[in-house]
């Protein structure tokens, strides 16, 4: 995807592309190791940004080991994109969301090594430096897992690419 907001750059392969599917919950595996990538989520929720409920959109694991980890949730109030380094060094962007109101929204995030993105609604909504991250083979991709009650996944696409 080369998405102005998102940052992504040409040459990222589609690993999930769902369209127009309720998803309530999605699990794989990466079948390549990934060094860069983007998701955007489109959803529709039953609950306002001032909601302080937990809930888990988007995660890239290797069970049990901390660094290497892509993950896209909310805590409380807040949208938090976390990118855990390969040198266990966790790098985030966390926006307070409390404008957010019932309905439709877009979530997209990127990270490549060097820059990793977060636009909420077609906004661009925060920037960081990270370092390298090697999601390996193997590795556990969930998608709306632990999502709090009333969200309804419309859209889902992750792009990965290795550089």
């Amino acid at each position: 995807m080369n998405d102005s907001l998102t940052g992504c750059d040409d040459g990222l392969s589609p690993i999930i592309a769902l369209h127009g599917v309720a998803l309530p919950s999605l699990t794989g595996v990466l079948s390549d190791d990934v060094t860069d990538g983007s998701i955007r989520l489109t959803l529709q929720t039953d609950w306002a940004g001032s909601d302080e409920g937990d809930a888990s959109l988007f995660v890239i694991l290797t069970p049990f080991t901390f660094p290497n980890r892509v993950e896209l949730i909310k805590l409380d109030q807040f949208l938090r994109f976390i990118v855990a380094e390969s040198s266990n060094h966790e790098v985030d962007i966390s926006v307070r969301n409390t404008a957010w109101q019932p309905g439709v929204h877009t979530i997209a995030a990127s990270w490549d090594q060097g820059t990793m993105t977060l636009a909420i609604d077609g906004m661009p909504s925060g920037q960081a430096t990270v370092g390298a991250v090697l999601l390996a083979s193997g590795a556990q991709v969930r998608v709306g897992s632990e999502t709090s009650p009333g969200t309804t996944f419309r859209d889902v696409v992750f792009e990965a690419a290795r550089r």
